[in-house]
Formats: C-alpha cells, structure tokens, sequence
C-alpha cells in the first residue's frame, strides 16, 4: 500500500495505491494508519481521502474514518471522502454516516 498527497485549495489530498484487492480492513488498517500519519501535517485542517482504487472496507476502518473526522472536527477542520465505490457508499448511508463526511464524486470536483 502507498499513499500520495495533492493539495488542492484548503483540502491536503490523501491518494492511496496499491491497496491489496482494494479491500481496505483489519489486516491492513495498522498499515494504513502509520501511513496516513506519516503523511499529515500537525497543522492541517481538511484531510480527504481518495477512495477510486477501494472496492471494499470494514468496520475497523469505517472506526477509524470516524476517529479522523472527530479529530479533524475537533479543530474547526474537515474529513471526508471521493469517489467512493457504490457499496460503500450504501454501506455508510446504512450507517447514517454520509452526512458527516464531506462527499465528493471525483478529486475533479473538488474546490476550495
């Protein structure tokens, strides 16, 4: 797995590659963790992550999008999502969780 940041307006880009099947879970959350740590800035306030290559993801990640929306939240900032695939995208409106990440279609689409 990799990650490669783009920043874009007020929003630092978190670009991942090389996810093994696209699946995203508890085998590899510890990898993605250091991973998106290593890459984040202290000061940083709006963090999305590009979820284009990402077919699928569990609940150990879903707990630790919601720990960096918390985070980022917590200082005035943002955490939020692109291009998320379609059963994901069910997967966390079945968890009432959309309309708290910010949303995006494309990394195109993003402004700001």
């Amino acid at each position: 797995m990799k990650i490669e940041t783009l920043k874009k307006g007020k929003y630092l880009i978190l670009g991942l590659s090389d996810v093994s099947k696209g699946q995203l879970d508890l085998a590899n959350i510890k990898k993605l963790k250091a991973l998106i740590e290593a890459v984040l800035p202290p000061e940083e306030l709006h963090v999305l992550l590009d979820m284009s290559k990402i077919t699928y993801i569990d609940s150990s990640v879903i707990g630790y999008f919601v720990d960096l929306l918390n985070r980022f939240r917590g200082r005035t900032g943002s955490f939020g999502l692109i291009a998320i695939n379609p059963k994901i995208q069910n997967i966390l409106e079945l968890a009432n969780l959309t309309k708290f990440f910010a949303i995006f279609p494309s990394v195109d689409s993003v402004e700001g």
